[in-house]
């Protein structure tokens, strides 16, 4: 989903904001959950105000408690592309704004989450897909304690200093991103997502003190055991 202005502008030939609404309106009258995914999100001067006005205006077309899921994707391009771009389409509002080069060789945005922390927006820890083998070497590295320790310092791989470090997440937001918040993303914050009497003993036990550790070591941390249910079901070599 995007604001009108947006499918203008660059969404040429697909279906208008009002015809994707009535879609899902359709689909959720005959029983289906809805999720909604807004990528790319594009940042433009006004960019703001019609993402507000577009929410509201789909939360007062649709039930929202019937909704299962929001999520926020941002343009993924190599820097070869955002040339071509800019010569073919001079007048694209999908280069405005700040971009990184990360390990894959493409440029993103850099996610305002402390922003949307302090709107109240639930925001949840994840990972895109995967290509090679292995947490930390993969295309789309998905190890959760990068991520953590990233949207802590708001450092990146190839880039000197920090992206907007107002931005920055505390170490118990971080945490809470990829525990509490995900368990409330799922509907299932009644019994996961943290550990109180009542709840499913899900957890890990962990090499390093998150909370304690240099900033910088915290993407090494390891997982020494993992209970699911009360019950081991990983335990790694040597434990």
């Amino acid at each position: 989903m995007n604001p009108q202005r947006v499918i203008d502008w660059d969404e040429t030939d697909t279906a208008s904001f009002s015809e994707r609404l009535s879609a899902a309106r359709r689909c959720q009258s005959a029983g289906y959950r809805l999720g909604f995914h807004f990528d790319p999100m594009i940042e433009y001067p006004s960019w703001e105000k019609d993402y507000q006005a577009m929410i509201e205006e789909m939360f007062a077309t649709i039930d929202w408690k019937r909704l299962s899921w929001l999520s926020l994707g941002v343009l993924r391009n190599t820097p070869g592309l955002k040339r071509a771009m800019r010569e073919r389409f001079p007048g694209t509002q999908l280069l405005t704004g700040e971009q990184v080069l990360c390990p894959d060789g493409k440029l993103r945005y850099f996610q305002p989450l402390r922003s949307l922390a302090k709107a109240g927006v639930t925001v949840g820890g994840g990972s895109d897909h995967m290509q090679k083998i292995g947490s930390l070497r993969s295309i789309n590295p998905y190890n959760p304690f990068l991520a953590m320790q990233t949207a802590i310092t708001r450092k990146a791989r190839w880039y000197e200093g920090k992206l907007h470090p107002e931005e920055s997440l505390t170490r118990e937001q971080a945490l809470r991103m990829y525990t509490m918040n995900n368990a409330r993303l799922l509907f299932c914050e009644a019994t996961r997502g943290s550990l109180e009497p009542g709840k499913l003993a899900d957890l890990a036990v962990l090499d390093t003190d998150l909370l304690k550790c240099p900033e910088e070591k915290i993407a090494a941390t390891r997982a020494l055991r993992t209970y699911v249910g009360g019950k081991l079901v990983y335990r790694a070599e040597g434990q």
